[in-house]
């Protein structure tokens, strides 16, 4: 793999992440696991407790608009999580490159 290439797989890892991670939120919304519910709560936490401070008195969430806003919170999130392993994963292959080759 090309290390200018595992940015944008990153990248497009984390949406495709995203998506599914929608999907599990759906499901586990009419679900009644509390154990499943939280530990996804645990992984979603600094997303949600920034779009429950910015939104949560001017939106129902259980309205077709606040369901976009979660998609695309999810998309926000695990893209830019994703992008940030490519990148660091970018610099882990940059940084084993140049000591190969001092």
């Amino acid at each position: 793999m090309n290390r200018k290439h595992s940015v944008i797989i990153g990248l497009i890892t984390g949406l495709v992440v995203g998506i599914i991670m929608f999907v599990i939120g759906l499901w586990l919304r009419h679900a009644s696991e509390p154990v499943l519910t939280n530990a996804f709560l645990l992984i979603h936490a600094p997303a949600l407790g920034l779009m429950s401070c910015l939104h949560a008195p001017a939106y129902d969430w259980n309205t077709n608009a606040g369901l976009s806003q979660v998609l695309a919170l999810f998309l926000g999130y695990w893209t830019l999580l994703g992008t940030l392993v490519g990148l660091g994963w970018q610099i882990i292959l940059s940084q084993r490159h140049t000591s190969h080759v001092a």
